[in-house]
């Protein structure tokens, strides 16, 4: 479909009774159209594919209208209008995600793998409270997390067409580590003390390179809700004793 053609006036969805229903639409598949064709200017960009999304409950019924307007890359309109009924189908849930290392007494540094299957992507907690959207850090299926203080570890598996799975939950004791023992804000590989490495830690997290342990929820230490190179030049301004973020060094 032409691109240049293609909004979402092209389209309709309603309810059984025409009352319309919202809807947002998206290009999947945009690239250029081939140009072994005698265009009247330049050779347009156009999409295969387009994904409407409307907020509807299961079972829900509703029609879809797509205009006679649209037209192909090679100019060629629709020759008619399309009219379809449509059910909205059930969503499954993602399965939970399994933990690599079963709950109970653990030795220090003891890494746990987080995965979860289908493609979902995982949000997890390490403070005991519930994962979702709104709460937890997101990762890809294989995100290790390295016992170094007692931790209760939860998570959820999310995505798109699936509804979230159910909360997958381990606690974690650590072998010669007082329960009641917690990071320090800025202690990014849990040994105790905010030092250079930790900055370090921040950076190749962030270039993709393996770090021998990593606490995330711990390197956020300016407070905006994300890690980046920032959370380490506050570290490194803490160690300097210059100007940086409340709070670094501090149990959370």
């Amino acid at each position: 479909m032409d691109e240049s053609k293609l909004t979402a006036a092209n389209f309709t969805l309603s309810d059984p009774q025409g009352k319309p229903i919202a809807f947002t639409l998206e290009k999947l598949d945009s690239e250029q159209a081939p140009d072994n064709i005698n265009y009247s200017g330049s050779a347009p960009s156009y999409t295969r594919t387009v994904k409407l999304s409307a907020n509807l409950n299961s079972g829900a019924e509703l029609m879809l209208k797509v205009s006679g307007d649209l037209i192909s890359y090679a100019g060629v309109p629709m020759s008619a209008s399309y009219l379809n009924a449509l059910t909205v189908a059930s969503k499954t849930a993602y399965a939970a995600p399994t933990f690599s290392v079963d709950a109970g007494e653990v030795d220090k540094g003891t890494v746990v793998t987080l995965s979860c299957a289908n493609g979902a992507e995982i949000i997890y907690t390490t403070d005991g409270s519930a994962p979702s959207a709104d709460n937890g850090i997101r990762a890809k299926s294989g995100v290790q997390v390295s016992l170094i203080i007692s931790t209760t570890l939860k998570a959820i598996a999310v995505g798109a067409g699936s509804d979230a799975s159910k909360i997958a939950e381990a606690t974690y004791t650590v072998n010669g580590i007082a329960a009641d023992v917690r990071l320090l804000l800025g202690d990014v590989d849990g040994d105790g003390s905010v030092t250079i490495v930790d900055a370090t830690m921040i950076q190749r997290h962030l270039a993709s390179l393996s770090t021998s342990a990593y606490h995330e929820e711990v390197a956020d230490t300016d407070g905006d809700g994300k890690v980046t190179i920032l959370d380490a030049t506050a570290i490194q301004r803490f160690l300097a004793e210059l100007d940086c973020p409340d709070g670094i060094g501090e149990a959370i």
